[in-house]
């Protein structure tokens, strides 16, 4: 069976998220994230600003993009 076709939970996106931002130094956007996951911006966007409420990522400092946060 095709995985690009099996829905996504929203935690397995949200773990892949975490894996891709916790895999580099560099501060990631949704934009950045969206040919790595291939899942909806909208749906990478909103993940991602859950898990910084969250505190598994912050924003950079003085940025805009995400960062690994104290929670992870």
């Amino acid at each position: 069976s095709d995985k690009k076709n099996t829905p996504q939970s929203a935690a397995s996106r949200a773990l892949a998220i975490l894996g891709a931002v916790s895999a580099t130094d560099n501060p990631l956007s949704a934009a950045d994230l969206f040919p790595e996951l291939g899942f909806p911006m909208p749906t990478i966007h909103r993940l991602m600003l859950l898990l910084e409420e969250l505190g598994f990522l912050e924003r950079e400092p003085g940025g805009k993009r995400f960062i690994a946060g104290q929670a992870l």
